[in-house]
């Protein structure tokens, strides 16, 4: 499957189905906090992140949208690069990301031809659109 594809779900689906079953996780790219895989819905991914908001170990579990993570990988493909700000200044509803914005960022990077640089200190994904897969 090409990640340049409209619908990008399946192919994340199936990468935290491996990480999943290799006992890994997806992490933030910013700040590379650990975001355990709980379950695979049809429309979410459930998530558990290191720490809870206060910085504490253990936080809950939480659900990141097939919605979201669409909406984020269309803004990533039409600017070709994307760091938070460019993401939250773009998405339908900036609430639904208030809490996942960090981890839909970090699930994005595990997409094949998706690499992250700093751009003005700021964490970006970018989209190397003539580089082979590397999944």
């Amino acid at each position: 499957m090409s990640p340049h594809q409209r619908n990008i779900w399946p192919i994340i689906v199936k990468i935290a189905r491996r990480k999943q079953a290799r006992g890994e996780s997806f992490f933030t790219t910013a700040k590379k906090k650990e975001n355990k895989i709980i379950r695979i819905n049809p429309n979410n991914i459930i998530v558990q992140s290191e720490i809870d908001e206060e910085g504490n170990p253990g936080g809950h579990p939480r659900p990141v949208s097939r919605e979201c993570l669409e909406e984020a990988w269309t803004i990533l493909k039409a600017l070709g690069q994307m760091n938070s700000d460019d993401m939250l200044s773009r998405v339908s509803k900036r609430n639904k990301y208030a809490r996942t914005g960090a981890i839909i960022r970090g699930i994005l990077f595990e997409l094949p031809n998706v690499r992250k640089k700093i751009i003005d200190r700021k964490m970006t994904l970018i989209i190397n659109r003539n580089r082979r897969s590397r999944t």
